[in-house]
Formats: structure tokens, sequence, C-alpha cells
């Protein structure tokens, strides 16, 4: 079972918020990273979640973002979710969050 002290942590390689080519940022990631409460999600009312943007790697043979990661914990104390519980959680697009595209190693 998962209640409001766990975390789920989702591995998302590739994926960023720095999508415009013309400001990729090699060095300062914390630009483009969500503070838990901030990563607009449904249902709001039971999970919050944070946004921890990748390193977009300076070295050509390096995988771009491959340590982005979505955390999302369960908000209402009291309320669980049991392990063969089906839940969905929507991340919206407002968020900025896709896929980076076009790098070499994508």
């Amino acid at each position: 079972d998962i209640d409001n002290t766990n975390f789920l942590l989702f591995r998302l390689p590739r994926f960023t918020r720095n999508l415009n080519p013309s400001n990729l940022s090699f060095t300062d990631s914390s630009t483009f990273h969500i503070p838990f409460g901030k990563v607009l999600l449904s249902p709001s009312y039971f999970f919050s979640a944070e946004w921890n943007e990748g390193i977009l790697p300076t070295g050509s043979k390096m995988q771009p973002y491959a340590n982005a990661s979505m955390m999302v914990r369960i908000n209402s104390e009291g309320y669980f979710v049991a392990a063969r519980d089906y839940v969905t959680i929507t991340f919206f697009a407002e968020n900025g969050i896709g896929a980076i595209c076009g790098h070499m190693n994508s």
C-alpha cells in the first residue's frame, strides 16, 4: 500500500521542459524544475507532484536528460492506494513537459 509517507518516482529520460532549441541550457537545469504542489495534475486533491529536470550533458555520446523524473505523493493523510488499486493521474500540457527530439542520442 502507498500512503502520504511514500513517493512514487517515475524516470522519464529524454523528457524536458526545455523544448526551445535556441534556449538549451547545458549547465543549469534548476530553471525548469517544478516544485511539489506546482505541477498541474488531476486529481490534485489526492496527489501532488514534483518535476526534476534532467541534465543535458555537453558530451555528444551522452543521452539527453537521462535523469529527468516526476515524483508523485499522496496529499491527504488517511488516504492510501492499495497494492491492486488502479489509479489514473493526468499531467496537463500546461506543465510544458515533453520529449526532446532531434538529439543524436534520442
